[in-house]
């Protein structure tokens, strides 16, 4: 499928990694440990240690929730398991070979021939164990362009990615900055030079040297950011060393994403985070430090929310993007640049770009989000997804309703073995939380669009 359609917009390309069967950056999942217990038979102690290391820092992630699923289904909770494995579908962005590791293993707790007796090795995990990408987002911007929707070289190329073992030997603890600058340094080329200030490693050029003074300023902004998103959404700290990199060009962040991370970005990316080595890499100068507080909004909220939806996940960054400072606290601008995204998109009859209805965005998994199908990636739709999630988060700061928001998939309802009705899905929290049907949210939303950015939405049935 080929389309060449011109749409003049800034294209957002955002992307964590293909990989997410690993272990967190402040916690290792025992994966051996829960193979070798399963093997014993005692599925209810996986059980119980997945959902414990759950409450840590960065434990909401997709290996535990993979072995909660597992065990439930070798304990004989079939109808249990498989709303784990649909959850992990719908919270997390998975690579192809992910994807078919999770149909597999579905496939296989409803075959007649999984027993009790199976024996579970490491080669049984051969895409959880193939998990070497960082858990980190990638987002770009480009101009004005005839954009071809389809062009598989618009997305990140993860498939030389460092290992997870390697991006892990790069944490740090808050008081071990000698050692983090020590092993930056054997990373990177000699035209690049390290400095420690505060919980932040700056990483800049040297022939674009940067003060000790400059750079205890950039990181008190960052610091200032960082505190707000964890006393805001009253998130836990981590506890490690924040790695910085600040870049003059798309040329030299493509050139130290593929030394650093083993990536290929496309030519029109901007930054991206890192969740393995808890890094974040941008186009940025100390006085222009947007997009690092996008990026950091990535790293921060999966303390506690590592299955934050798409929408909220990207909408958030994306409004912190183009903010400013309010009686001390982060507020969007009222101009930003993807208005005009949603606009032409709201304007345009074409056939492979639509605006979603807002409950249809509130239930996207993050493929759906990101444009991904089966056998192509949409990038523009995917661009107007992150303009309707940036507005619409827009719209929930103005309603004072962020913390709510966020605090309600923070404390999403775990499995219940008890439980005889459906767990709460993503909309069904959402609606909780507002305390009206999504067709109530739906219909303000619309009017306010319509009357502070002139974006006419049509009318959705429900």
């Amino acid at each position: 499928m080929k389309t060449l359609i011109r749409i003049a917009v800034t294209i957002v390309i955002s992307f964590y990694s293909a990989g997410f069967f690993k272990a967190s950056a402040q916690m290792k999942v025992p994966k051996k440990t829960f193979i070798g217990l399963l093997n014993q038979g005692k599925y209810d102690e996986v059980y119980l240690q997945a959902k414990k290391l759950r409450g840590s820092i960065y434990g909401k992630n997709a290996l535990l929730d993979y072995f909660i699923a597992k065990s439930l289904c070798l304990d004989g909770y079939k109808e249990k398991s498989e709303e784990e494995f649909q959850k992990i579908f719908k919270n997390y962005r998975l690579s192809a070979n992910q994807k078919q590791f999770l149909n597999k293993e579905i496939d296989n707790c409803f075959s007649p021939s999984v027993t009790t007796t199976s024996t579970l090795t490491s080669a049984s995990f051969n895409y959880l164990n193939d998990a070497r990408l960082p858990q980190g987002g990638v987002s770009g911007k480009m101009g004005y362009v005839i954009t071809d929707c389809f062009k598989p070289d618009q997305y990140a190329d993860f498939s030389n990615a460092k290992s997870d073992d390697e991006l892990n030997e790069r944490l740090f603890g808050l008081n071990q900055a000698a050692a983090a600058r020590k092993k930056l340094d054997s990373i990177l080329p000699d035209d690049y030079e390290v400095k420690n200030a505060g919980r932040f490693m700056v990483v800049t050029l040297n022939q674009k040297s940067i003060s000790d003074s400059r750079v205890d300023q950039l990181t008190q902004r960052l610091e200032r950011v960082f505190q707000f998103y964890v006393s805001y959404y009253n998130l836990r700290y981590p506890d490690k060393l924040l790695t910085v990199y600040l870049l003059p060009s798309s040329l030299e962040l493509r050139k130290v994403a593929n030394i650093v991370h083993g990536i290929k970005l496309p030519a029109n990316s901007l930054g991206y985070s890192c969740l393995a080595d808890l890094s974040l890499l941008g186009i940025s100068t100390p006085e222009q430090l947007l997009t690092l507080y996008h990026e950091i909004f990535h790293l921060i909220v999966r303390t506690d929310v590592g299955d934050i939806p798409a929408w909220l996940d990207e909408g958030l960054a994306s409004l912190y993007s183009t903010s400013h400072w309010e009686n001390g606290v982060l507020i969007s601008d009222k101009v930003i640049w993807r208005t005009d995204i949603l606009l032409r998109a709201s304007r345009q009859r074409i056939e492979s770009v639509h605006v979603p209805t807002i409950k249809s965005m509130i239930n996207y998994s993050w493929d759906s989000f990101d444009g991904v199908k089966a056998d192509y990636k949409n990038i523009c739709q995917a661009s107007v997804n992150y303009s309707l999630a940036n507005h619409f988060l827009i719209y929930l700061q103005k309603k004072d309703k962020l913390k709510q928001v966020i605090n309600a998939y923070k404390n999403r309802p775990e499995v219940d073995l008890a439980a005889k009705v459906e767990p709460a899905d993503n909309l069904k929290i959402f609606e909780d939380t507002m305390g009206e049907k999504i067709s109530v949210t739906e219909l303000a939303f619309k009017d306010w669009i319509q009357i502070e950015y002139g974006i006419y939405l049509s009318s959705a049935s429900y």
